[in-house]
C-alpha cells in the first residue's frame, strides 16, 4: 500500500477497498447507543460466574452460565463491534452545538496528555519548547516529546504546523517528517471537529495567505484575448436583487475576448524537501469547443525553486497597480518565510522588483488562481477548498440550499498510511461539518438530498 503526501503533510493513501453504497441507518460505536454497547460488551465478557450462578448451571443441562454469558458477549463484539473496530474508526460524538471528533485508537474522551519521540536529524538539536504544557527531552538517538490536551486546545490558528517547521528546520524531527509529526499530535486527542483543522492550518480566510504543501493543487484561469493590447475589461449592463437577499449581476463579456485558458498545477517535494510545481494540463475554452494545450500560455505560472517553504498571499494590494496581486513568497526556513511574508506584507510592491525575484514573484492580477485538495466522491476524483466542510461541498452539486441527508453516507478519511472509517449519527447532522483535508473518499447515495 503507497502513500503520498496530501494537505498539510497528510497522506493521500492508494487503498483497495470493498467501496459499496450504505442502505440504511449506521449504526455502532460511532453514536452514544454504540458507546454503550461497546461497554456493556465489556463487562459482560470479562465478568467470572458468581457460585450462584454456577449452582444455577445444574438446571440449563450442565450448561455453565459463564459459557452462556462469553456467548453472548461475542455475539454484542459481531453485531455493534466493540473492541477492534472502535479502535479503527473515527467517531463523532456529541451534538451539532459542539461534535467532538475523535481518532482511531483513542478510548479517553479526556485524555491530559501524550508523549512519544521522533527521531533527530542533528545530533543534540537545540529543541527548546515553545509554551507552558509542553515538555522536549533530547537523547543522543531520540527526542521525547510530550504535550498536554490544554495547550494544544488553546493554541492559535496554525500554530502546531509553525512549530514543526521550526523544529524540523532545527534538526529536531526526521527529515521530511513534519506532517507526520502534526498528525501523530493531532490523532492522540478528541477535538472538536473544526479544531484540528484550525490548529493545524489556520484561518485562510481571514490571514488572507495559505501555506503550500504537498498535494495542494493550483488553477489558473486567464482571459484569452484577440489583440493582446486591447481591454478585455467585462461591460456591466445591470445590477438586481436576486434570490435569498443577494445580488444579480448581468454583464457582456468585452468583443475582444477570444475565450479562456485553464491550467492545472500540483505541488509536489523534491529529493532535497524544496517544494515544485508540476504543470498537470492546459485546456483553452472557445466558441463552445475545448482545445487542450501542451504547454499554458496566458496561464503559466512562475514558480520559484529550492525553497522548503512557500506562501500564497492572495489578498495583497498593489497600490500602483490597482488591484489584487497573488504573491508568492518564499523561505528557506519558517523563520525566513515569516520575516519575508512581514516585509511583504507592509510592501507588497517588493515582488515586483528585481532584486526580490528569487523569493517573491507576483502573479498577473487579471488570472484567477484557486487553491485545492483531491477527494474521491462515489469514485470520481472532485476537488475541494482545503478545510471546505463536508456538506458545502457535497451541496455543489445540488445547489446552495440543497438539503443533503446523511443517511447511507459513507466518509474515510486519511489515518496513517490507510484510509479509516467515520462512524457518526446520521440523524445529528454532525458529519456535515467535518473538514476536508483532502484524500477522504466519501460515497453519496444518489437519493441523498431531499
Amino acid at each position: 500500500m503507497g502513500a503520498t503526501e496530501g494537505f498539510g503533510g497528510v497522506p493521500t493513501p492508494q487503498p483497495s477497498l470493498p467501496f459499496r453504497r450504505a442502505r440504511g441507518t449506521m449504526t455502532g460505536p460511532g453514536t452514544s447507543h454504540g458507546s454503550e454497547l461497546q461497554r456493556s460488551c465489556v463487562r459482560t465478557v470479562v465478568r467470572p460466574p458468581s457460585a450462584g450462578q454456577q449452582a444455577l448451571a445444574l438446571d440449563t443441562g450442565g450448561t455453565s452460565l459463564r459459557a452462556i454469558t462469553i456467548s453472548l458477549g461475542l455475539a454484542c463484539l459481531g453485531l455493534c463491534g466493540c473492541g477492534a473496530k472502535n479502535a479503527a474508526t473515527y467517531r463523532i460524538l456529541g451534538d451539532a452545538a459542539a461534535p467532538l471528533l475523535v481518532p482511531p485508537g483513542v478510548q479517553e474522551l479526556h485524555r491530559n496528555e501524550t508523549e512519544f519521540a521522533v527521531q533527530p536529524t542533528m545530533r543534540d538539536p537545540d529543541c527548546e519548547p515553545p509554551k507552558r504544557g509542553i515538555r522536549l527531552r533530547v537523547r543522543r538517538d531520540a527526542v521525547k516529546v510530550s504535550i498536554r490536551q490544554e495547550t494544544l486546545k488553546a493554541s492559535p490558528p496554525g500554530w502546531l504546523s509553525r512549530w514543526a517547521d521550526t523544529l524540523s528546520d532545527r534538526g529536531c524531527l526526521p527529515r521530511d517528517g513534519r506532517g507526520a509529526f502534526v498528525r501523530r499530535i493531532l490523532e492522540a486527542f478528541p477535538l472538536g471537529v473544526g479544531d484540528a483543522y484550525r490548529i493545524a492550518y489556520g484561518h485562510p480566510s481571514a490571514s488572507g495567505f495559505i501555506d503550500l504543501v504537498a498535494g495542494h493543487k493550483l488553477k489558473v484561469v486567464g482571459p484569452v484575448l484577440h489583440d493582446s493590447s486591447e481591454s478585455s475589461e467585462l461591460t456591466v449592463e445591470s445590477i438586481d436583487p436576486g434570490v435569498g437577499g443577494g445580488l444579480s449581476l448581468r454583464a457582456r463579456s468585452a468583443a475582444n475576448l477570444a475565450g479562456y485558458e485553464e491550467s492545472w498545477y500540483s505541488i509536489t517535494v523534491g529529493i532535497n524537501g524544496d517544494l515544485r510545481l508540476k504543470h498537470d494540463q492546459t485546456r483553452f475554452f472557445h466558441d463552445g469547443e475545448i482545445t487542450v494545450l501542451e504547454q499554458p500560455d496566458v496561464t503559466a505560472v512562475s514558480f520559484i525553486p529550492h525553497d522548503r517553504y512557500m506562501r500564497m498571499n492572495y489578498l495583497a494590494r498593489v497600490a500602483e497597480r490597482g488591484d489584487h496581486d497573488v504573491l508568492f513568497v518564499s523561505g528557506s526556513t519558517r523563520e525566513e518565510l515569516e520575516t519575508r511574508s512581514a516585509a511583504v506584507s507592509r510592501n507588497p510592491s517588493l515582488c515586483f522588483e528585481a532584486d526580490s525575484d528569487e523569493w517573491c514573484r507576483g502573479a498577473s492580477s487579471k488570472l484567477a488562481i484557486n487553491l485545492f485538495v483531491t477527494v474521491v466522491l462515489n469514485g470520481t476524483a472532485a476537488e475541494a477548498t482545503p478545510g471546505m466542510p463536508l456538506g458545502q461541498f457535497l451541496r455543489r452539486g445540488f445547489g446552495p440550499r440543497a438539503t443533503i441527508s446523511a443517511r447511507g453516507l459513507e466518509v474515510y478519511r486519511p489515518h496513517g498510511n490507510r484510509l479509516a472509517k467515520v462512524d457518526f449519527d446520521p440523524s445529528s447532522g454532525t458529519i456535515m461539518t467535518l473538514p476536508l483535508l483532502g484524500g477522504e473518499r466519501i460515497l453519496l447515495p444518489e437519493e441523498s438530498p431531499d
